[in-house]
């Protein structure tokens, strides 16, 4: 649920690399665990009786409900960072103006903006709340020492009670910020491993495949023109003529020979390629890598000619590259059914797909080869998740 919730904050563009959803999934997290700080602590300023406390925490509150809105909106992530720490850093000013100033409960909080805005936007970012922060912090410390009275606009009977809850809260939201960094940082280079090891398969079975293509339409091409030139030099009757027929049977045979290489190279690896071991073999990767629980079921006996077998399994490769990196699903099923028309069905447990997915690229070449093979294509959101059916 709460997977759901960050996802619908971000902006789909901002989806597709792992390092870039990490970075927005940590804003909107961050930002919905302030937000109910704030309005923990809005009624706890209630109990005590410090109006100002009050006021500004809901006002905070509101603002950074505002915030995940606006980065559904693609409001400049920056924008979006510097004026969350700001609102924090008001409400906390505030709260330590009208509760003692240095003698403040509250005082501690300032310590959380500078980490904050260092784990969400880096450096920079967490450098400038850091003087900033620190500049208030003096701020309190020199009005205190020149004998400024800070007013005291709380039940003071509370203080101990405040004084523990700004502790504990502290040391919540420290652990809660730390908590969602390391889990989208695990979750982020599990989704580049999955993405590497699936692309370094995919070449591997397509290099002879590639290798016959570049010989059949490159050298191959070649001699062929070099072969028919000779033949229009061979009307030329000259001294030269048994030489010229000596020229063009060598073209001939280096063509032969070249198609030969080609055609081998192609039937090897089209002959030995099987479709339920190369998607249990993704499948194993996947499942290696521990993030998806993975399942290849078949029904009936294997009866389709490699080349078909083989541009199924490009269609499924794109399927299950959507589903590793659009879906956030946690398992991938594959169906094979021989029994009567061959049918595939890739189907997940992910937040399914939207309208402007299932028009992308990548489904547009999926929907081109399955029209090849005179198959037919759906692609249809279940109860949880998504189901790719394939027929052929």
């Amino acid at each position: 649920m709460l997977k759901r919730l960050t996802l619908y904050f971000i902006p789909l563009e901002k989806q597709e690399l792992p390092e870039i959803l990490l970075k927005y999934k940590l804003v909107v997290n961050i930002i919905l665990i302030t937000f109910l700080f704030d309005l923990d602590y809005a009624l706890i300023t209630v109990t005590i009786k410090m109006s100002e406390g009050t006021i500004s925490l809901i006002a905070a509150a509101i603002l950074h409900l505002l915030l995940v809105f606006a980065i559904k909106r693609n409001v400049s992530l920056l924008f979006i960072v510097n004026f969350y720490v700001l609102i924090g850093v008001s409400a906390v000013f505030i709260s330590i103006y009208f509760s003692g100033g240095l003698n403040s409960p509250v005082l501690p909080w300032l310590a959380t903006s500078p980490v904050v805005a260092l784990l969400m936007n880096g450096k920079k970012t967490g450098l400038v709340w850091l003087f900033i922060n620190s500049g208030i912090a003096l701020y309190f410390g020199i009005s205190d020492r020149l004998g400024y009275a800070f007013p005291l606009h709380y039940d003071l009977d509370w203080k101990n009670s405040l004084a523990i809850n700004c502790l504990v809260g502290l040391i919540l939201i420290v652990f809660f910020v730390s908590f969602v960094f390391e889990s989208g940082k695990n979750s982020a280079f599990k989704k580049l491993a999955e993405n590497s090891i699936l692309l370094a398969e995919e070449k591997r079975k397509n290099a002879f495949h590639e290798i016959s293509q570049e010989i059949h339409d490159g050298v191959g091409q070649t001699l062929s023109i070099i072969k028919l030139n000779l033949h229009l030099l061979e009307k030329i009757k000259d001294e030269s003529g048994g030489k010229l027929n000596e020229t063009v049977e060598l073209v001939t045979k280096a063509i032969v020979d070249l198609r030969n290489i080609s055609n081998h190279l192609y039937s090897e690896n089209l002959h030995s390629f099987n479709l339920e071991n190369a998607l249990n073999d993704d499948l194993t990767l996947i499942k290696n890598i521990g993030t998806h629980s993975v399942l290849l079921n078949i029904t009936g006996k294997p009866n389709l000619d490699p080349k078909t077998s083989f541009t199924m399994y490009r269609i499924a490769k794109e399927g299950l590259n959507n589903i590793l990196k659009h879906a956030n699903a946690t398992s991938i099923t594959i169906t094979l059914d021989y029994s009567n028309q061959f049918s595939m069905m890739i189907q997940d447990n992910g937040v399914g797909i939207s309208y402007k997915n299932e028009n992308g690229q990548g489904i547009a070449s999926m929907r081109d080869r399955i029209s090849l093979l005179g198959g037919y294509m759906s692609i249809e959101n279940s109860g949880g998740g998504t189901i790719l059916k394939l027929l052929i």
